[in-house]
């Protein structure tokens, strides 16, 4: 039928060792992370597909993953970082603070991200993509970030809160 669409199904081996904790599409590539490192799968199809692996970094919270236009931001050992086709960069140096896991959330400006500290304390972090700056808004435990109806909201276990790109200051 012409309904029908043809599909790959294509299993690549993996140098790295762990299992996969994330999986994303950037650049018409996908890139799946482990804890230690990031793999870039490129090709329209198994004739030609191509693996690279990047160890040493990698994602340790599967929904820190934020798809950005400036690249893949997410959670590592030693903290945030962002992937733009190169070399995977820390962005979050000057916060000071290592963390165990994140949810995040990207609303166009700001990727936010509720994220757990060492001692176990969350916090919400806003970076402003625009700027390259950090804010720390709030001590939100976030389930989720979703767009609706051009809006950006988050919600925690009870509240739904409207996020409006501002600073902390502002709320």
């Amino acid at each position: 039928s012409d309904d029908i669409v043809n599909g790959y199904g294509v299993r690549i081996a993996s140098d790295s060792p762990g299992t996969f904790t994330a999986l994303c599409s950037y650049n018409n590539d996908l890139v799946a992370f482990k804890r230690d490192s990031i793999t870039i799968i490129s090709g329209t199809n198994p004739i030609n597909y191509n693996a690279v692996v990047m160890n040493g970094i990698g994602c340790i919270s599967p929904r820190s993953v934020a798809v950005t236009p400036n690249g893949i931001i997410f959670l590592s050992y030693r903290g945030f970082y962002i992937y733009n086709g190169s070399v995977p960069q820390c962005i979050s140096t000057k916060l000071n603070t290592l963390y165990t896991s994140a949810v995040s959330g990207f609303d166009g400006n700001i990727y936010y991200a509720s994220a757990k500290r060492i001692n176990g304390e969350t916090e919400l972090l806003m970076f402003d993509m625009r700027y390259g700056l950090w804010y720390k808004a709030d001590d939100i435990s976030a389930n989720g970030f979703f767009r609706f109806c051009n809006e950006f909201y988050v919600c925690d276990n009870t509240t739904l809160y409207k996020l409006n790109g501002a600073t902390p200051n502002d709320w």
